[in-house]
């Protein structure tokens, strides 16, 4: 327990915090199949950890780890209205205003 007055130990909140929550397990591949299983995983855009997790879980039949395909997200990113909380309105907005002249200068 931290005592009053002794500064905060990141490394050691956060060390302490993964021994409580994780197990860790130390794998060893072939030379050249962490490249692979690295490469592999960067194309699903997840880290090796949840790669080798999911393949695990689908592997023992519990597909626990259930992740949107990239491409779902990439669409549902050109949907998204960027928002400004200053002018309390969305971006595309702002386009408007400025083709009335109601804000912009030009």
């Amino acid at each position: 327990m931290k005592k009053k007055g002794e500064p905060f130990d990141q490394v050691k909140y956060q060390n302490d915090y993964i021994r409580e929550r994780y197990d860790r397990i130390s794998l060893a591949f072939p030379k050249g199949e962490k490249a692979a299983i690295k490469e592999a995983a960067r194309k699903e855009g997840v880290s090796m950890s949840e790669y080798i997790l999911a393949a695990v879980a689908e592997k023992m039949g519990k597909n626990k780890v259930n992740r949107l395909p990239i491409d779902d997200i990439r669409d549902n990113v050109k949907k998204a209205r960027p928002y400004d909380p200053v002018w309390d309105m969305y971006y595309d907005e702002f386009e408007d205003l400025c083709e009335a002249d109601q804000v912009c200068s030009r």
